[in-house]
């Protein structure tokens, strides 16, 4: 995972209608479609055949070129949404291969319990990670916006895109559940940014995308979390923009506890629909706020 003349250091960091139908705003850099597009066709979500991976570096961005299967995600364009006819399980495009249980024939046990972490919205609004105000049942993901690789953080992303399309179409989910995509990149990712990435993602449902307002915050924040992250320097002491994590996505009840954690293997939207759609059997039918 690490890119030539990189090497890890740990920085005070702990160890429907899919993709079309979105309002695309600007022009679609090759790398950024790659990276929405594999994220996509992993997880059966209809997608392009991919477009040329990559992009040439401009002078003195040799760090943030994007090598074959890599894609950095940009904000400006992150909401450009394709197809293709390819699903996934079939020999050509990876994806599950199977069916998730009926919601309610099982359990979800209490992983772990989480404290409310301060973070800033995308309006650079102070508020809680997880906001147990809200009385909603959540889904979690940590991501950065400098990620580099196309199976990390814009899997997440599309996973998030594919969910958030899905509830906001189902009335027993829409009012009761909410996304957040937070960052695990501070200095980069600040509010306007993630304010940015969420107008081209245009959620439809509520979806939020949060910062750590400091620094200071973030270890706490991931430590709770148990969300691995490790940000690479180069050889030369320098602090390199990539910062290898483990892909995550946490379910969480209206009570902050940690209720199932997803990693590559199953980011299936229909398995996480399907633990929503449990939980929601524990919890009174009064409407979140």
């Amino acid at each position: 995972m690490s890119a030539e003349g990189e090497v890890p250091r740990a920085v005070g960091i702990p160890r429907g209608r899919g993709l079309a139908g979105r309002r695309q705003r600007g022009s679609i850099p090759p790398a950024t479609r790659a990276g929405i597009a594999l994220g996509a066709a992993l997880l059966a979500v209809p997608a392009p055949a991919p477009p040329a991976f990559g992009h040439g570096p401009g002078p003195g961005d040799a760090a943030h070129a994007s090598p074959p299967g890599r894609a950095e995600l940009d904000p400006a364009t992150a909401g450009a949404r394709h197809r293709a006819p390819a699903r996934a399980g079939s020999p050509d495009r990876p994806g599950p291969l199977f069916e998730p249980p009926e919601p309610g024939s099982y359990a979800l046990p209490v992983i772990q319990r989480l404290v409310p972490h301060p973070v800033l919205d995308a309006d650079s609004r102070p508020t809680w990670l997880p906001d147990l105000r809200s009385g909603r049942i959540a889904v979690v993901s940590f991501v950065y916006t400098a990620c580099p690789d196309a199976r990390g953080c814009p899997l997440a992303f599309a996973t998030l895109d594919a969910l958030d399309e899905l509830i906001a179409g189902d009335p027993a989910l829409a009012p009761r559940v909410e996304l957040a995509s937070v960052s695990f990149d501070p200095a980069r990712d600040t509010p306007h940014r993630m304010r940015r990435l969420r107008d081209a993602l245009a959620p439809k449902s509520r979806w939020r995308f949060l910062t750590p307002a400091a620094e200071a915050d973030l270890g706490p924040l991931l430590r709770d979390f148990g969300q691995d992250a490790l940000r690479l320097t180069r050889e030369t002491g320098e602090a390199s923009p990539v910062i290898r994590h483990v892909l995550k996505l946490f379910l969480l009840d209206a009570r902050g506890r940690v209720r199932n954690v997803y990693s590559a293997g199953l980011l299936d939207p229909r398995l996480i629909l399907a633990d929503l759609r449990t939980l929601l059997r524990e919890q009174p039918k009064a409407a979140a706020r």
